[in-house]
């Protein structure tokens, strides 16, 4: 009889982390009477969401894996979590007003971009993370590229940390898109499917354009457009 205690914490760090990840997306989106936008700063936010998702796709990985391997991805799994929960507190402090390539920033700049490289290898495919890694180095590498093609010199350092903690890094706009607009977009259209809203709009189109020629065209664009009201 197999030991379930591993798979057991793994499930628990997942669901757990899902959990964090959901509420604390629509709790930061909807924000009843401004208290979060009062109490942290954005940033402190982000941090939360990108380690409890990091947290959810290791622990999901690990499940399905056994030995060294398993043992890897759920150390990956925690450190995930404890990282970003640290260094979310980290972002609140009152003197940092800017993110600057010291050896701190650069340390955890470095280990949050390769807990998410090495995730998206495992989730999205080899092809995903090469892909990602390519253009951070092409980033860099610009300045030593022809006139034309060149960029501002930047050091490798500066270049990782603002890749990772910059306005428009890892734990900045894009990830505060995907924790607020893309996530409530994700969850009602779920919310919308279990309710049977998509067989209802297909029922109305349906119903709507029968008799007559090009019923089925007719149908298709009425439904697009119903779905498309709803957003």
């Amino acid at each position: 009889m197999k030991d379930p205690g591993p798979r057991s914490v793994l499930t628990i760090l997942s669901y757990g982390s899902a959990i964090i990840l959901i509420v604390g997306c629509l709790w930061w989106t909807l924000d009843p009477g401004n208290f979060l936008a009062a109490s942290i700063v954005p940033e402190q936010g982000l941090a939360v969401a990108l380690g409890a998702g990091l947290s959810m796709a290791y622990s999901s990985a690990a499940k399905a894996r056994r030995g060294a391997s398993q043992l890897f991805l759920t150390c990956s799994a925690f450190g995930s979590l404890a990282l970003c929960l640290w260094l979310a507190v980290f972002l609140g402090d009152d003197g940092l007003l800017f993110i600057t390539a010291t050896p701190l920033n650069f340390a955890i700049s470095t280990i949050l971009l390769a807990l998410s490289l090495v995730i998206s290898w495992l989730r999205l495919g080899a092809q995903f993370a090469v892909m990602v890694l390519t253009f951070l180095v092409l980033g860099w590498a610009a300045q030593y590229l022809p006139q034309g093609f060149s960029a501002p010199s930047v050091r490798l350092d500066s270049h990782l940390v603002y890749m990772v903690l910059g306005a428009d890094g890892l734990v900045g706009r894009p990830l505060e898109i995907i924790a607020t607009t893309v996530s409530l977009f994700i969850l009602f259209g779920v919310a919308f499917e279990i309710s049977g809203g998509g067989e209802a709009i297909a029922a109305l189109a349906m119903r709507l354009a029968r008799g007559g020629s090009a019923a089925a065209v007719k149908a298709c664009v009425l439904a697009s457009g119903f779905f498309g009201a709803i957003s």
